[in-house]
């Protein structure tokens, strides 16, 4: 029998790339062949060992696969280069074949997780001032007075822009003013003199910064339709908060930033030698104008331990009840004027 050669020349059996090549002990042959032997008897016996052999590396290939866990059709993956003629062959080696675990399973089922995607809120601006409630402070000492009138006239019901009434609140708010070192006007008097004309609670707020103190002041006009006061100029002036503009709405998100603030100053139509012209009343004024305006709490009449070097607010602290309209924890507002006001 003859071995058919492959295309480069080796045999079949050389070029299966499944199982190592046996080695095949070398028989001594003498020089001369003995008499009545032929060199074909020879070829004939090492193929048959050759055959053998190959029976042999088959069947470990089968048991080899059987105790892999692959069953009667596991495939054995040997290295994808056949050995060369005359070179040892690497042993064979198992690839595992991994099952996707129940996790992976699932995400490959739900898909890519998804990005969250940030959601944009729109601008806000709110702005309670109306036209005809303005009034200016009747002379550089009754500003707190002025701020108060102005309050008074957006929270309604009436308008009273006398300055009768100015005064008339002015002398309310002094008896009121128990923390008032110089015994003139302090905030408690504003304070105290709002809730006691029905314009709801009002209480005085201090804050350890100014981003603190605004911050707060917005978010007071929007929950409760009220304006706010702002002690302005180191403490010596009466500004109100009646807008603002901002990126979101302050009570839907506390991630929002204020572009402009709507005040009216008692100050308008007069100029201050130290702060320039007073704006019209219910201008915008954007955040480094009001860093210029509010500095820290700084009197020259004596030492205010809780509030020195911080910022103070007049802060509505109750919502009305209606739009406009009174706080259903304070009577109505009464006109100054009017005969049911409590008098001195």
């Amino acid at each position: 029998m003859r071995l058919r050669a492959g295309p480069t020349g080796a045999s079949e059996q050389q070029q299966r790339p499944a199982m190592a090549q046996p080695t095949i002990a070398s028989v001594p042959r003498p020089s001369t062949p003995p008499a009545g032997r032929r060199p074909w008897r020879l070829a004939v016996a090492a193929l048959a060992l050759l055959l053998a052999a190959c029976g042999t590396g088959q069947a470990a290939g089968r048991s080899a696969g059987s105790a892999a866990g692959g069953g009667p059709g596991a495939t054995v993956a040997t290295s994808p280069m056949a050995p060369l003629p005359g070179a040892s062959a690497a042993p064979a080696t198992l690839e595992p074949v991994e099952a996707a675990p129940a996790a992976a399973a699932s995400r490959v089922a739900a898909g890519p997780p998804r990005k969250s995607v940030p959601l944009k809120l729109p601008a806000y601006h709110m702005d309670i001032y109306r036209k005809g409630i303005f009034v200016s402070q009747i002379d550089k000492h009754h500003c707190m007075s002025a701020a108060m009138q102005n309050m008074l006239n957006l929270i309604g019901p009436r308008v009273d822009t006398t300055a009768a009434t100015q005064r008339r609140i002015s002398d309310l708010a002094h008896r009121l003013s128990d923390d008032a070192l110089d015994h003139t006007w302090g905030p408690n008097g504003w304070a105290k003199g709002l809730t006691q004309l029905g314009a709801g609670t009002y209480v005085v707020v201090v804050y350890d910064t100014r981003a603190a103190q605004l911050k707060a002041a917005v978010e007071a006009l929007r929950r409760t339709g009220r304006p706010v006061g702002i002690l302005a100029w180191w403490g010596a002036h009466s500004w109100v908060l009646t807008g603002f503009r901002a990126s979101a709405d302050p009570a839907i998100t506390d991630h929002y930033t204020v572009s402009a603030y709507n005040i009216v100053d008692p100050w308008y139509p007069r100029i201050s030698s130290i702060w320039g012209a007073a704006s019209p009343p219910d201008a915008l004024h954007a955040p480094a104008n009001m860093v210029h305006n509010l500095p820290a709490w700084t009197r020259p009449e004596g030492h205010y331990p809780d509030r020195d070097g911080k910022w103070l607010l007049v802060l509505p602290v109750d919502p009305p009840t209606a739009r406009g309209g009174p706080s259903d924890h304070a009577r109505p507002y009464l006109s100054p004027m009017s005969p049911e006001l409590p008098r001195a």
